[in-house]
């Protein structure tokens, strides 16, 4: 068994090495949203057509919260507490989005 402790050579201190403890309730909810997200994309961009149905509705809904399940999920345990962690988790949303809802912008207004 290793040492959890570790000595830093040039200040001479010791640090402890703090290991993360899986969360096996969330991994398993993970797994189940990933499935789902696959179901959501084969069902609705290959299999059906989107229509107003009320089966429609009553897959759309549990397969689109799955995909914000597994988001919050990933994101929760990803992030760190600090403003770098939040830099990080919000720089790629700022770099996709306003581009993407720029050129939908335009788009939509010049079709």
């Amino acid at each position: 068994m290793q040492d959890e402790n570790i000595k830093d050579c040039a200040t001479g201190k010791v640090a402890i090495e703090q290991k993360q403890t899986r969360q096996s309730n969330f991994e398993l909810l993970r797994i189940v949203c990933m499935l789902f997200i696959v179901f959501y994309h084969l069902l609705f961009f290959f299999i059906a057509e989107v229509d107003d149905s009320i089966l429609y509705r009553a897959l759309y809904i549990p397969l689109h919260i799955a995909v914000l399940c597994f988001v919050l999920i990933s994101g929760y345990f990803n992030i760190k507490p600090s403003m770098k962690g939040v830099v990080k988790l919000f720089l790629p949303l700022i770099a996709y989005y306003f581009p993407l809802t720029l050129m939908e912008f335009f788009m939509g207004q010049g079709g």
